[in-house]
């Protein structure tokens, strides 16, 4: 039996010999008791008594990769990481931060609107002088004494504090009109000094109209994240040089 497995043994695996000195040390222990098991680099009997560990060491598989817990794996990222280097602020100008993420918090510089102004086009009353009329008993105005006409948007006379619907030289009005009556009072949208957007939040095309109405010009972000890509082996092929898929 030994003769016979150590010639078929020559016959296919004659290279390994020169290579493996550690193969003729467990056929020639064959003798003593003989059995299969399965060598790291070939298949061939061994004596279980007389093999010893050490002549398993040059066939184990080189192995240099060890692996882990995904979690773990992300973990031990992050904590190699250092933010305060990958991650800087810049400021970019406001109208150009659309999809961009504030790294710090923004307030108002100013209110919007900055003025009280008509709600829609109209008269500007002083709204007091107004509480008498009465449907059947109008009160007669007097443009320049009494009202001075306005259109959306104009900056409310100083001293009148409402707005009537009406466009007329002389008018009559039947029902009288209250304070800040049609009119956009100071800081109705945006009051000067108030919380705009906190740190972290991604700036819309909405958000830019905000900011440019609080006098915000500039908005300090983060820098967009960079990412490299670094593959290994020559199994990755390059694909812009568009490549022939080929063995080997």
């Amino acid at each position: 039996m030994y003769h016979t497995l150590t010639a078929l043994y020559s016959q296919l695996h004659k290279k390994y010999f020169l290579q493996h000195e550690y193969h003729l040390k467990c056929l020639n222990a064959v003798e003593s008791r003989l059995f299969y098991y399965p060598c790291k680099t070939c298949i061939m009997p061994l004596d279980h008594n007389n093999y010893h560990e050490e002549n398993m060491t040059a066939s184990k598989r080189n192995v240099y990769l060890k692996t882990i817990p995904l979690n773990e794996a992300v973990a031990k990222t992050q904590a190699a990481l250092d933010r305060d280097l990958l991650l800087r602020s810049k400021m970019v100008p406001t109208h150009e931060a659309a999809g961009r993420v504030l790294s710090e918090a923004v307030f108002a510089e100013f209110s919007s609107p900055t003025f009280h102004s008509a709600a829609m086009d109209g008269i500007a009353v002083i709204a007091k002088e107004t509480f008498t009329a009465r449907e059947g008993a109008p009160l007669r105005l007097t443009k320049g004494v009494s009202y001075l006409p306005v259109n959306t948007g104009n900056p409310l006379p100083e001293g009148y504090d409402a707005v009537v619907m009406i466009d007329e030289n002389t008018v009559e009005i039947e029902t009288p009109a209250f304070p800040w009556q049609h009119v956009r009072r100071i800081g109705e949208d945006i009051v000067a000094t108030e919380l705009l957007f906190p740190q972290n939040q991604q700036i819309s095309a909405y958000d830019i109209g905000a900011l440019l109405s609080a006098g915000i010009w500039e908005v300090r972000v983060w820098e967009k994240v960079r990412v490299c890509i670094i593959p290994t082996g020559d199994e990755v092929l390059d694909f812009e040089k568009r490549p022939t898929p080929k063995p080997g």
